[in-house]
């Protein structure tokens, strides 16, 4: 029998050790399959880029995929400009939407009423110039449930403007009620707030000079680089199809900070004999983190992927948040016609996936 146990142990081990590395192997396999269409790297472009700007410190050496922050909701408040103070709540007494961020962090930070250390919350702002009502309200997005929200109030700091972020926050932060999520009742939401569903795609490109200059230099180009393509394919597509060389597909238009919360249709994975004008937000954005993966771009996709009442294929992509790093102005091409047109993630600039 002593001569036996030694055997057993080493048997047993064995038969543990195989396993875990099974084990292993399923879940590197599982991961190795996501549940969305990858490619390895971005395409050539088919047309002229804009160089790279010299002298950028990038980090080409780090792993890239797994470097997007772990969060449940992106909050984006709309401001009409391109870069803001390092800390945008320190503009809270030069700016309405710098109080209102100052007054989100209050609630949601450190200390504060709804702090959730395990809910994480990306607050931030963007050059889109919103839909709000008058100059005393503001507007916002979020993402990834895909929320249109206007007519905030920010006016001298009242008690209705506390309730209103507190009903924003419980409602849509921090999800204690549920009916906003599908179907909800509208006489609920307190006056004159407006919540609507976002069914445009929008990409929003980091552009926070204060913060770091490598997004400060990089955002811009970026966005420009995609409206020139976004211009440009549609020239080529009209041309094509004046001559008769093939069908008529959609028409892409890139709603440069002006958002547009609500569209006809998404996208269309397939070219129609129908000329469709698909609306596509772009819009620059505060810090998300990661300057040294910059260019940074965040795509969103909406859930809801029908166009004026016909029948398409479900985006692969609906309903999530693709988060790119290290974009150069040649993968701006590649970005759009992969991902935004086809679904596809590209690897080689992945940084993660929400949604």
């Amino acid at each position: 029998m002593l001569g036996l146990r030694p055997t057993f142990i080493r048997h047993a081990t064995s038969l543990a050790s195989s396993t875990r590395a099974a084990a292993r192997a399923t879940l590197a396999n599982r991961s190795a399959q996501p549940s969305y269409p990858v490619i390895e790297t971005c395409p050539s472009p088919t047309c002229q880029c804009s160089p790279m700007p010299e002298g950028l410190d990038i980090d080409h050496a780090r792993h890239l995929n797994g470097t997007a922050p772990r969060y449940s909701q992106h909050l984006i408040i709309s401001t009409g400009q391109a870069d803001w103070k390092s800390r945008i709540e320190d503009e809270k007494d030069s700016a309405d939407w710098g109080r209102l961020v100052a007054d989100f962090k209050g609630l949601l930070g450190r200390g504060g009423e709804y702090h959730d250390p395990y809910n994480n919350i990306i607050l931030g702002t963007s050059s889109f110039t919103g839909k709000s009502k008058d100059t005393t309200s503001l507007s916002a997005v979020l993402f990834p449930s895909f929320k249109s929200i206007t007519n905030i109030p920010v006016q001298n700091a009242s008690q209705s403007q506390s309730d209103h972020l507190r009903f924003l926050i419980r409602s849509l932060l921090l999800g204690e009620s549920a009916p906003l999520h599908q179907q909800y009742d509208s006489s609920s939401i307190p006056s004159p707030l407006s919540i609507t569903p976002i069914t445009t795609p929008t990409i929003l490109i980091c552009s926070h000079m204060s913060r770091d200059s490598r997004c400060g230099i990089l955002g811009p180009l970026l966005r420009d680089q995609l409206v020139e393509y976004i211009d440009l394919r549609n020239r080529q597509s009209q041309s094509q199809s004046s001559e008769g060389q093939g069908k008529e597909e959609e028409n892409y238009i890139a709603r440069i900070d002006d958002f547009y919360d609500s569209s006809p249709g998404v996208i269309s994975n397939t070219p129609t004999d129908i000329n469709m004008n698909i609306n596509i937000n772009i819009g620059l954005t505060s810090h998300i983190g990661g300057h040294v993966w910059a260019g940074n771009m965040i795509i969103y996709i909406p859930p809801h992927t029908d166009i004026s009442g016909t029948s398409s294929p479900p985006h692969p992509l609906a309903g999530k948040g693709i988060w790119y790093g290290r974009v150069e102005p040649k993968h701006v091409p590649g970005i759009f016609e992969e991902t935004v047109v086809k679904g596809q993630v590209i690897k080689e600039l992945l940084r993660g996936v929400v949604g």
